[in-house]
């Protein structure tokens, strides 16, 4: 920030610089988080992502967008997550919005389910392939 007012020769001058620079990083934020909502919009777990990675890479981008100035309850990301699984996770997906309430729930107690669920399903398809040898 100093170097910026450094060559002001009086506070005025030294404030609309400072004002101008805020304003412009503001506007730079603003437009930024206009690029990101709809990339977040727009997620989807892939067939062959693993569901910790999939976590992983929706919370990395809420928390760029927090950043930003975001202000995003847990109820919309873990809904968001819900609704962008893979269908491998339908039927995990139906029993954890009938049993649990979504606005109480945080990201952590969603993924424990989930994440056994994927256990289960690779489980069974190591044993498959050992049976199959």
């Amino acid at each position: 920030m100093l170097e910026k007012v450094a060559s002001e020769t009086n506070s005025k001058q030294a404030w609309d610089t400072l004002r101008n620079s805020i304003m412009g990083v503001e506007k730079v934020k603003k437009v930024r988080l206009q690029t990101l909502r709809p990339e977040f919009e727009s997620l989807l777990m892939k067939e062959s992502e693993v569901i910790s990675n999939y976590f992983t890479r929706v919370l990395m981008m809420v928390n760029q967008m927090k950043r930003l100035g975001e202000r995003s309850e847990d109820s919309h990301v873990i809904e968001k997550i819900l609704r962008s699984l893979n269908s491998k996770f339908n039927h995990v997906v139906v029993a954890i919005e009938e049993s649990k309430g979504l606005e109480v729930m945080s990201n952590y107690k969603l993924n424990r389910p989930l994440l056994a669920h994927e256990e289960r399903i690779n489980q069974g398809k190591q044993e498959q392939v050992e049976h199959v040898l």
